[in-house]
C-alpha cells in the first residue's frame, strides 16, 4: 500500500510540475510561443547617451525607431506583439553602459566595443522604459527608450 500511494504522489507531483512549467514557459521550446510568437531580432547600438536600434523582422510586425532631436538624446521606441521572442543584440561604442527592463527582469553589463546578448519573452502589454544602468556621464539620466508590447 505505501508503495503504490508513493507512485500515486510522485505521479501527480511530476504533472503539476509539468503543467506548471509548461504554463509559465520554463522549457526552452515554449518560449517564443503566444499570440505572437516571431522571433524579433534587434541590433542595438548604445553611446552617450542614445540607443540606435534596427531590426530583423520577417513579418514586419515589430517597429523600430530611433528619431535623433537636434539635442544628443535619442526617441527610442520598440514596439512587438505579446508572445514575440525579443533578442537584443546590444554593442556599446564607447564606455561601459548598462541595460535593463525592469518588468522583464532584465539587468546588463555592456563593456565598450563588446557586444551583449539579450532574451525574452514579451509575456505582458504595456509601455515598459529600459534605460542604461551605469552612469555613463552627465546625460545619463536621459539616456532610455521604450518598449511597447501590443496584444
Amino acid at each position: 500500500m505505501r508503495r503504490i500511494l508513493a507512485i500515486v504522489v510522485t505521479a501527480t507531483i511530476a504533472v503539476m510540475a509539468t503543467y506548471l512549467a509548461l504554463t509559465i514557459g520554463l522549457f526552452p521550446e515554449q518560449r517564443g510561443m503566444g499570440q505572437g510568437g516571431e522571433n524579433v531580432v534587434i541590433d542595438m547600438t548604445t553611446k552617450q547617451w542614445r540607443f540606435d536600434v534596427e531590426g530583423v523582422n520577417p513579418s514586419g510586425s515589430a517597429k523600430f525607431s530611433s528619431n535623433p532631436p537636434a539635442d544628443r538624446f535619442a526617441d527610442t521606441t520598440i514596439t512587438v506583439r505579446k508572445g514575440d521572442t525579443i533578442i537584443l543584440r546590444i554593442k556599446s561604442l564607447d564606455v561601459p553602459h548598462g541595460f535593463a527592463i525592469e518588468e522583464f527582469g532584465i539587468n546588463v553589463f555592456n563593456p565598450p566595443g563588446e557586444t551583449v546578448e539579450v532574451k525574452f519573452v514579451a509575456r505582458q502589454t504595456g509601455s515598459f522604459t529600459f534605460f542604461c544602468t551605469v552612469f555613463c556621464g552627465t546625460g545619463h539620466p536621459n539616456h532610455k527608450g521604450v518598449l511597447m508590447v501590443q496584444a
